[in-house]
């Protein structure tokens, strides 16, 4: 009877998760987050990833709303082309230079895409780099060559934007 009853208990356990993972997948789907902006570094233009997302150059902002560029990086194509985007193209720097984006206060949702690959200039090795986000250091010190696994890196984070008007995101070298 004791095993019966606890079989019953874990089945009703079971089914309930199953209902709440639907109802969790179902909410997910709708969401739409309020300052979703895509960057293509490197590029000019708006560029369309083959699963539909818009992607907007740094070089030549068409619009007061977008993002804007601090510092003056230099743009560099990798030596290995692809054709998937945002991996088209770079932005490689010996400087520390930022980009600027108009946001609302809250939690954002920050997702740095890498490729590593060989740029003029820039020896592998020693391609260490630093990014922050307001007061948040996101990476320190990294080398994507030294980053084991795929030549396609992602890197994801949430921060919290307490006041509204901007997110600065910056990138330096030690």
């Amino acid at each position: 009877m004791y095993v019966s009853r606890l079989s019953e208990i874990l089945i009703t356990l079971c089914l309930f998760w199953q209902i709440l993972i639907i109802l969790a997948s179902n909410n997910s789907a709708n969401y739409s987050p309020p300052d979703s902006i895509a960057i293509s570094c490197g590029s000019s233009g708006k560029l369309t990833a083959p699963d539909g997302r818009v992607w907007i150059g740094d070089s030549g902002y068409e619009s007061s709303s977008s993002p804007q560029i601090n510092g003056k990086p230099s743009k560099s194509r990798a030596i290995h082309q692809l054709d998937s985007v945002p991996y088209k193209t770079a932005r490689v720097s010996h400087r520390e230079f930022s980009y600027v984006f108009p946001v609302e206060p809250g939690q954002k949702f920050i997702r740095l895409h890498f490729y590593q690959d060989s740029y003029k200039g820039f020896k592998r090795s020693k391609a260490l780099f630093t990014v922050k986000a307001g007061p948040y250091t996101l990476l320190s010190n990294f080398s994507a060559a030294d980053d084991l696994g795929s030549k396609q890196m992602i890197r994801e984070y949430c921060v919290n934007i307490d006041n509204g008007g901007s997110l600065t995101i910056t990138f330096t070298s030690p």
